[in-house]
């Protein structure tokens, strides 16, 4: 990962051991709660490091679950829309220009918990973007009033 943060990868884990302890202690999918990246680190106050850091942040999560237990989701907010995203035009540089004031979060739920169940089965899966993360990257868009839709990208584990 380029090595931007590898220098501080131990102490991404230590931080990232305690929040998916306390997550499941708390049973934190419940109510929704998440860690949002900057949270992390200040570095992740950027926007430009979004993609790469959350991705980064990702993998360290990733391997600190038992994949047989749980599952982390990374979400992506987008800016809001006054109309409907063609997808086929989403790529990852299109989505640095959509990136809502929100930086990226993550989501640790149980296998077969209901909110994660009832989440993902909205999304659609975009797999070009996919391909290129080695990840199911999923689009989910929303007329939350009329002319106005609410966008996010979803990561999740293979």
């Amino acid at each position: 990962m380029d090595g931007q943060y590898l220098s501080k990868k131990e102490q991404y884990k230590k931080f990232l051991s305690d929040w998916v302890d306390n997550s499941i202690r708390n049973k934190s999918w419940k109510k929704y709660q998440d860690l949002h990246i900057d949270e992390i680190d200040t570095e992740f106050r950027q926007k430009v490091n979004w993609i790469k850091g959350s991705f980064f942040i990702y993998e360290i999560i990733l391997s600190l679950i038992k994949p047989d237990l749980y599952r982390c989701l990374l979400v992506i907010p987008l800016s809001y829309s006054d109309t409907e995203t063609d997808i086929k035009q989403l790529t990852w540089d299109k989505i640095k220009t959509l990136f809502d004031l929100t930086p990226p979060s993550f989501y640790l739920f149980p296998n077969g918990e209901e909110n994660y169940e009832e989440t993902i089965k909205e999304l659609i899966f975009l797999e070009s973007l996919s391909n290129d993360y080695s990840y199911k990257v999923f689009f989910k868009q929303d007329e939350e009033f009329k002319g106005e839709y609410s966008r996010s990208i979803y990561i999740i584990s293979w």
